[in-house]
């Protein structure tokens, strides 16, 4: 096993460790339902700060992006984001990048 699906399996593992952890706690003073309602969310938002500090750092240490990589970067957020409504954002943000690239296009490649 390489030494990147060992490090892969051990934070599985400590994860579900920890999960079941904050299960029992949180059984105690919640339903079942509502016990994994809180785990499930605290999950998300530290899946949405993670993902935001990585996202962040790429974009600090690269040059100014042209057109095709900042639609690659909302499509790879789109594609991460959890939230429906987010989503449904980035999706509308990315057709409005795509038609004005096209737009782009159209008056580079006609000269006019």
């Amino acid at each position: 096993m390489s030494n990147q699906r060992r490090m892969r399996s051990e934070l599985k593992q400590g994860l579900h460790q920890f999960t079941m952890t904050l299960y029992k706690s949180y059984r105690e003073s919640l339903s079942h339902e509502d016990a994994i309602q809180e785990i499930v969310t605290c999950l998300e938002e530290e899946h949405g700060y993670f993902s935001n500090q990585s996202i962040k750092k790429e974009e600090q240490q690269s040059q100014p992006l042209s057109m095709e990589e900042y639609i690659e970067l909302i499509e790879k957020r789109s594609k991460a984001e959890e939230v429906p409504e987010k989503q449904y954002e980035y999706y509308n943000d990315l057709e409005t990048l795509m038609s004005a690239q096209e737009i782009i296009r159209k008056y580079t490649s006609t000269g006019e």
